[in-house]
């Protein structure tokens, strides 16, 4: 690791517009900290429950191998996590689409 010398070398670096820094029990208390747990939790639920039984689903649909079912929904949920993060990404750095005062 290399170390700037002298004064005001190194800069210090800043947060992401609009974020605080919440110690573990001050984000306990916080409600959209919850509301965001509740939303994830119920979410990574649906898609795990979804996931777990979709061999008995394409059973139940009449399909005998069941093994391109699971191979395309994970390959879409790949794609979908991919591409939804890199389009949230996009978003997040454009100064055009992101003009917040503070």
């Amino acid at each position: 690791m290399l170390l700037a010398v002298g004064e005001g070398a190194v800069e210090k670096k800043r947060g992401a517009r609009g974020a605080e820094d919440f110690k573990i029990r001050e984000a306990l208390i916080r409600a959209d900290f919850w509301l965001l747990w509740v939303v994830n939790f119920l979410g990574v639920g649906a898609g795990v429950t979804v996931l777990n039984n979709l061999a008995q689903i394409g059973v139940a649909f009449g399909l005998e191998d069941t093994t391109i079912l699971l191979t395309l929904f994970s390959f879409c949920n790949f794609v979908g996590r991919l591409g939804s993060g890199s389009i949230s990404e996009h978003f997040v750095r454009s100064s055009h689409y992101l003009n917040i005062k503070y």
